[in-house]
């Protein structure tokens, strides 16, 4: 407490070298637009300056990391996407996003079962990216972590041009087209298309990918219309998998041997249109409507080896995936007068769907020398999935000159159903059904303390259903639904304190605490499949805290820090090495949930010496971080330092910026990633060495 007492001292003393502060908005937290400051919540933004100046814009771990309680851990493995955890909820997740919604303007990016990508997030075109912790996660349903939205700039009221590039070490370059043009004076429309390349700096993890992301605003009286369409192709993303201790200290840059072998990738092609309707009825009532179809195809290679797939029961080392999902969400809000204060009350009801042609394929043909692995081999699993997600919520608002209060409910019902189309001599019909329900209230009020001073209490609960990929298996080799399977269920407790200077200066302190039963974890791992079960009672508290300071008018400091306790509460067994088909480890009370960095911090000076030159300086901690549920294994603590310079300059019409950022200046080669749980024991994905990336963009007005 004296660190931040004398924190807010050192920023009012400071305010008066600072500019004029530009009030920020978010609509994350509550699904209506509002400033963060009065919100009983962590709610943070990143803005699309600092999303693009002096950064390749490929992947958000390039600016999340200056978020507090988020961790964001690049894999430079394409083949498995970002790694994101918040207050240490989804850390589990070996690809992929689980327990935090993502969300594209408004749109769902997350599965039903709560699994999402953030691969599709076109980060040159980002107006901002709102990060929400905490119990008002509870209003989006399936997500105990929080929600991450990225929202797209509006069209540009005339035509405009971009085209943009970037270059780095081991063959990797990004290019970028991106602009937009009016239709006539009710809107027009955005587009933005790139393509990023990388041999990468390990053999086996050369990726392409091509991103669209294109967004439409209309506006006709008291009625709005918008059309967000995105597209993603990786056509042929290499997978190098992890490495094991003794491998990461003996060369960084090598590759386990079964990825070559196996020829180890991925291949995935997702498609998105949505649409959203607001009608501004009067001043009080309004009314959101928003729709969305898509597809996802993927095929997946696997390093399993041949021998373990001779099981009937076995579904193969190839996973086939063909996906059709929809969605549509109504909601309306009316505000009117009350207790010297407005009131607004909002419902809503919304309805996911998800279909899926699974296939699995043995990664092998013919026995002997003549054996060929890598390749798509007899077929081994055949059935179609179906997930449904109904929710209905509702939700008070109640804004004062004293205290700003909401309070909310959602009620969310998840189906899976699996038909199996492939029943063989050992092998029955395994078709099944499982059903979750939840209802999720929250509440909380931020307290005007003062004009520049506000204090925030909010309690919620929240829950975690398996995700598709979690209860796909069974123990005994038994194949169907795991229906033994309960959703994990949370209490989520926040305190904080908020505070501004009139000149711009910030600071903001959160005080959590997490308490979740049924927390879902591996039972067993045999044959290259996991098993999972409910282990009991697990909490997660910590601290978050971040400042920025104006320091005259050209320089900026902008810092952040977070401690999290999350450990497990209940003892239990774990496995060991494959093939484990029984638990026989014990995991003791008190142990670390992996994959959960217990300290972090980030500080940043940018400065601005002349108009249209900046410079900046980056340095980034990370506490050490558990790769298993018995903490046998770790990753060590890293601290590294980034450094960027950008040159802006206007020739005739064209509006140039050029860039030049070097990342890990330290050249640390420790673990950037720990993969949790993983059964082979190659929990460490290699950090990159020191990069230098150069990018050049010019904007025609």
């Amino acid at each position: 407490m004296r660190f931040i007492g004398a924190l807010l001292v050192a920023l009012s003393a400071s305010a008066a070298f600072g500019q004029s502060r530009v009030e920020p908005i978010v609509i994350t937290a509550t699904r209506t637009a509002i400033n963060p400051f009065e919100l009983p919540a962590s709610v943070d933004i990143v803005d699309g300056e600092t999303l693009r100046t002096g950064q390749p814009q490929v992947n958000l771990s390039e600016t999340l990391a200056r978020i507090p309680g988020i961790n964001v851990q690049n894999r430079s493995n394409y083949a498995q996407d970002l790694q994101i955890s918040s207050r240490g909820y989804g850390a589990r997740a070996s690809f992929g996003v689980r327990g935090i919604k993502v969300l594209i303007d408004g749109i769902p990016a997350s599965a039903p079962d709560g699994a999402g990508q953030v691969a599709s997030f076109a980060l040159s075109s980002a107006e901002r990216v709102e990060v929400l912790r905490g119990p008002f996660s509870a209003l989006y349903g399936n997500a105990s972590g929080g929600v991450i939205q990225l929202v797209s700039e509006a069209p540009p009221k005339s035509t405009t041009l971009s085209v943009s590039t970037a270059f780095a070490a081991h063959d990797t370059h990004r290019v970028g087209v991106r602009g937009g043009f009016a239709t006539g004076e009710a809107g027009g429309i955005a587009l933005d298309a790139s393509r990023f390349e990388t041999s990468g700096f390990r053999p086996q993890s050369a990726a392409s990918r091509d991103l669209l992301n294109a967004k439409g605003e209309w506006k006709f009286g008291a009625h709005s219309f918008g059309l967000l369409l995105n597209g993603i192709d990786l056509p042929n993303a290499a997978d190098p998998l992890g490495l094991t201790r003794a491998q990461l200290e003996a060369n960084p840059n090598q590759t386990a041997s079964v990825a070559t072998q196996f020829n180890t990738r991925k291949t995935t092609r997702q498609s998105q249109l949505g649409g959203t309707y607001q009608w501004k009825a009067s001043d009080a009532l309004n009314v959101n409507a928003m729709t969305y179809i898509g597809t996802r195809d993927v095929t997946q290679f696997q390093s399993i080896a041949a021998t373990a797939q001779g099981a009937a029961t076995h579904p193969g080392g190839v996973i086939d995936l063909s996906r059709d999902f929809n969605g549509a969400d109504l909601r309306a809000s009316y505000a009117i007068p009350l207790a010297n204060g407005s009131l607004k009350l909002s419902a809503g009801i919304s309805r996911d769907e998800q279909y899926e042609d699974r296939k699995g394929f043995q990664n092998f043909t013919g026995t002997g020398t003549a054996q060929r692995l890598g390749v798509v081999g007899a077929l081994k699993r055949d059935e179609d999935n179906r997930l449904t997600a109904n929710d209905v919520f509702a939700q008070a608002d109640w804004q004062s000159d004293v205290v700003n209060a909401f309070v909310g409910v959602r009620h969310s019902q998840l189906k899976m159903r699996s038909m199996d189309r492939f029943s063989v001599s050992g092998n029955p019909d395994d078709s099944g059904r499982l059903r979750f329900s939840s209802t999720t209230p929250v509440m909380g009020a931020a307290f005007k303390v003062s004009p520049n001073l506000r204090a925030y209490a909010s309690a919620g609960r929240g829950f975690e259903t398996p995700t598709f990929n979690e209860a796909a298996y069974r123990t005994g080799g038994q194949t169907g639904l795991n229906f033994d399977l309960k959703s994990a269920t949370s209490r989520n407790y926040e305190l904080g304190v908020k505070w501004r200077s009139d000149q711009g200066a910030t600071a903001t302190l959160a005080v959590f605490r997490s308490e979740t039963n049924d927390e879902i974890a591996p039972l067993t791992n045999s044959g290259g499949r996991s098993v999972f079960r409910n282990v009991g009672r697990t909490s997660r508290e910590g601290i978050e805290a971040t400042f920025a300071m104006p320091l005259g008018d050209r320089i900026e400091l902008y810092a952040s820090a977070n401690i999290i306790d999350a450990t497990y509460r209940d003892a239990f067994l774990a496995c060991g090495a494959p093939p484990c088909t029984t638990p026989n480890i014990a995991v003791a009370a008190g142990a670390m949930i992996p994959g959960v960095p217990k300290q972090q911090a980030f500080l940043e000076l940018r400065t601005r010496p002349i108009e249209g030159l900046t410079a900046s300086i980056e340095v980034q901690h990370q506490g050490r971080v558990f790769a298993n549920d018995t903490n046998t294994e770790s990753a060590t603590p890293a601290t590294l330092v980034n450094a960027m310079l950008s040159r802006r300059m206007i020739w005739g019409s064209i509006d140039w910026t050029g860039s030049v950022r070097v990342e890990n200046i330290g050249n640390h080669r420790d673990a950037a990633t720990v993969i949790v749980n993983e059964a082979n024991g190659r929990f460490f994905e290699p950090r990159p060495p020191r990069m230098w990336t150069v990018a050049l963009e010019g904007r025609w007005r």
